[in-house]
């Protein structure tokens, strides 16, 4: 459980930091294309 949650806040974080840096990470396809493929 702690991995899990540990890897949830890496990739957390990595989405925060393309976001801020990323004028297009915020789109719906790209969004919808990260979750299908972490899933």
């Amino acid at each position: 459980m702690k991995k899990s949650l540990g890897i949830l806040g890496i990739f957390l974080a990595v989405c925060i930091v393309a976001s801020v840096f990323g004028q297009n990470f915020l789109t719906g396809y790209n969004l919808m294309n990260l979750t299908q493929r972490t899933s």
